[in-house]
C-alpha cells in the first residue's frame, strides 16, 4: 500500500512538472492549452476514498490555479471532474 501511494505522489510531481513547463506553452490553434495535469485523477484506483479523491481534487486544481494565475477554473474543474468520477466509472464497470 506505501508503494501506490508513493507511486501516484512521483506520477502527480511528474505530470505538474510536465504542464508547467511543456504543456502550459503549448498554444492548440493559438487559444487552447492541453491540461496533462487531469490524467493524474483518472489514473487513481477505483477503490480511493472520496474524502482523499476531493483534496487531491482541490489541492491539484489550486496548484494550478497558482501557477496559471486562473482565478479557481482549474480548482473547479478538477473538484467537478473528482465528483463525477465514481458515478462515471460506476456506468462504465
Amino acid at each position: 500500500m506505501k508503494n501506490s501511494k508513493w507511486h501516484f505522489f512521483i506520477l502527480l510531481v511528474t505530470v505538474l512538472l510536465l504542464q508547467f513547463t511543456i504543456f502550459n506553452h503549448v498554444g492548440i490553434g493559438g487559444f487552447a492549452n492541453p491540461y496533462l495535469y487531469l490524467i493524474f485523477l483518472l489514473l487513481l484506483p477505483i477503490d480511493v476514498n472520496g474524502i482523499f479523491l476531493l483534496l487531491s481534487a482541490f489541492g491539484l486544481g489550486f496548484v494550478m490555479d497558482v501557477f496559471s494565475n486562473s482565478q479557481g477554473l482549474h480548482t473547479t474543474a478538477s473538484l467537478v471532474m473528482a465528483f463525477c468520477r465514481p458515478g462515471v466509472l460506476q456506468l462504465l464497470i
